[in-house]
């Protein structure tokens, strides 16, 4: 699978607390579950390049009205896509 076949999902910024030594972003994001469930792999593009990658951390909560069924976070990659 190319980068370019994967899906990629927008963020927006949630919450913002600055501390002397950086500051910690909670971004938001909404994933569609499709006909044949959750996407295997997903971009979150948007993040700035000064993100220290061991930092990040993923956390899924169900919308209200789902069943509850979410999917589980395997593995975290943080990569830099150069734009075409």
């Amino acid at each position: 699978m190319t980068i370019s076949e994967v899906p990629s999902l927008s963020s927006n910024p949630r919450r913002v607390v600055v501390y002397r030594s950086g500051a910690m972003v909670t971004r938001c994001a909404n994933l569609q579950r499709g006909g044949e469930g959750f996407a295997r792999h997903l971009q979150l593009g948007g993040l700035p390049l000064t993100l220290d990658d061991s930092s990040l951390r993923v956390e899924l909560a169900a919308a209200s009205g789902d069943d509850g069924r979410l999917p589980v976070v395997g593995d975290l990659r943080v990569t830099l896509a150069a734009p075409s």
